[in-house]
């Protein structure tokens, strides 16, 4: 009787420690996923008020004419568009 309860008992350790051992984290998962989630939300946050706050400034105009005495000129190195003096 003795020898049977040992056999059981161990058998059921045996299978606990299996079991415990192979178990997906899963909770630690799900919470680098909200930590991911929350991140993506405050990026989208962000550059939805970056866009508002730039839309909201008036646009320059990149063909007016330069004034009397000046003309055009592009900076080939950044590409920046200016009027120089003539």
């Amino acid at each position: 009787m003795r020898l049977n309860t040992s056999l059981v008992v161990g058998a059921f350790s045996l299978v606990l420690i299996m079991c415990g051992c192979t178990a997906s984290q899963t909770p630690a998962r799900d919470e680098e996923q909200r930590r991911a989630d929350e991140q993506r939300g405050a990026d989208e946050q962000r550059r939805t008020e970056e866009q508002r706050r730039t839309g909201d400034r008036p646009r320059e105009d990149h063909d007016a004419p330069c004034p009397a005495g000046e003309h055009r000129y592009t900076n080939p190195n950044s590409g920046v568009v200016s009027c120089v003096r003539d």
